[in-house]
């Protein structure tokens, strides 16, 4: 799972999330916006606000008001979740959500998401990911405010179930993180210690920090998107609209060029160009009689290399004679030795 099979590259996750305000024509512009910003999914949030939050529950610090009515008007139905999804479909980008209830799960297994998000807050909660692993599809799990060791025991958990098929996020649960408190190489160590596709969800402002994590090796990202930074909503100000979110796919995409394979197999055709004019070759350092003898003294190493004769070789071109007269500055080539 969280492979662009297409391109064999980066996933890239638009987290649409609770940005559609319980707008149905604005979710879907969320989709057809992800679509055209080259996003490979569009993620949502589905949930049971009775089954996820006390009435209680005061917020957040990047929220206002109460948490559970704010939630609770956010909510899609059942048939909405549906066209949601069939539009997706239709305009060939995956749909899927962070689940985080029985209720919600149930549902989504009624409109059969593909692959399935945890968030951040649930990798302690043992009978969600129990009940999600034993489908049997792809998992996606943030690690936001979690220990290794609360890693490592919810991919036992889920592996206990059959279940191999999951992908492992570096999260910082800020909104919006400073760049001091992204521990960024966490990345390299998720890579060490599990044999699972690695990525990265980002709540920081402005993309440069995902591209140093693509650049780290993550293979999954996620972003939070909207199509308006002025919109009301808690997570409408830290996400990217279209033109941001589509700057990162392309700087993502030519990061990956530039990244390689980290083989050395041989020089680029374009760069093999440069070689004739950019290392040097070996000059007469004064003027030489056909039958001498070269020295040391009677040669440089100038630029342009052209045809002569590579400074590389200059211990092979010591004692050999002359086959010509050469001039003082001339470039020597093989064919002048004998």
């Amino acid at each position: 799972m969280g492979e662009n099979k297409e391109k064999k590259s980066v996933f890239i996750i638009a987290e649409a999330g609770i940005n559609h305000n319980g707008d149905i024509k604005l979710a879907k512009e969320l989709i057809s916006s992800a679509k055209e910003s080259e996003a490979d999914a569009v993620k949502f949030q589905i949930y049971h606000t009775e089954d996820f939050y006390s009435v209680s529950h005061s917020g957040f610090s990047h929220t206002e008001g109460n948490i559970f009515e704010l939630m609770k008007s956010l909510e899609f139905k059942e048939e909405e979740w549906i066209e949601l999804k069939e539009y997706s479909e239709k305009l060939g980008i995956t749909f899927f959500a962070s689940v985080f209830d029985r209720k919600s799960f149930e549902l989504s297994e009624k409109i059969d998401l593909p692959i399935y998000k945890i968030a951040s807050l649930d990798i302690t909660n043992y009978p969600l990911l129990k009940m999600i692993a034993k489908t049997g599809k792809p998992m996606i799990i943030s690690t936001g405010f979690s220990t290794l060791g609360e890693i490592s025991r919810a991919v036992e958990w889920i592996e206990d179930e059959g279940n191999k098929n999951i992908s492992i996020l570096h999260c910082i649960s800020l909104y919006p993180p400073k760049p001091e408190e992204m521990n960024l190489r966490f990345i390299t160590t998720l890579k060490t210690a599990f044999p699972y596709k690695i990525g990265f969800s980002d709540h920081t402002e402005g993309f440069e920090i995902t591209l140093a994590a693509v650049a780290l090796g993550a293979e999954i990202v996620e972003k939070h998107f909207t199509i308006d930074n002025n919109l009301p909503g808690p997570d409408q100000k830290l996400s990217l609209n279209p033109d941001t979110f589509k700057a990162m796919v392309k700087g993502i995409r030519n990061l990956e060029k530039a990244l390689g394979d980290g083989y050395k197999r041989d020089i680029p055709e374009r760069e093999k160009e440069i070689i004739k004019v950019a290392r040097r070759g070996i000059y007469a350092n004064r003027e030489l009689k056909k039958g001498e003898k070269i020295s040391p003294a009677d040669i440089i190493m100038k630029r342009p290399l052209n045809n002569g004769i590579g400074s590389e070789f200059y211990r092979n071109i010591i004692g050999r004679t002359l086959k010509r007269d050469i001039k003082s500055g001339e470039l020597i080539r093989f064919e002048d030795l004998l």
